[in-house]
């Protein structure tokens, strides 16, 4: 199972708990990567429950990898305002220091 770009934009209720039921079901049965730039501190307001986002981080977290890159976005380094003298406003989250990948493996996998 690959989820990506978690957190970019907010999920409602019904998405949080396919999210949920989802990775329950993948629990220790097979893989998942996810990525995100949000970190697990902020997981309570992408999923609008403190409870569900804790439940799904303790089971991801369980058997897992986590790469956490820092840095400037790749696909913003051609961007007129990372050279000199650009003019150009970009949005401090088009530029996020940092992404998270994790990797977790189920028990057969």
């Amino acid at each position: 199972m690959v989820i990506d770009e978690l957190g970019y934009l907010p999920l409602d209720q019904a998405a949080a708990n396919g999210i949920f039921q989802g990775g329950s079901r993948r629990y220790e049965q097979g893989s998942i990567i996810l990525t995100s730039n949000r970190g697990f501190a902020d997981w309570g307001q992408v999923f609008a429950d403190q409870v569900v986002a804790g439940t799904i981080i303790d089971r991801l977290l369980h058997h897992a990898t986590v790469l956490t890159i820092r840095g400037k976005s790749y696909r913003m380094r051609a961007h007129p305002s990372t050279k000199t003298g650009g003019d150009a406003i970009v949005h401090e989250t088009a530029t996020a220091p940092w992404s998270l990948f994790v990797i977790a493996t189920g028990h057969n996998s």
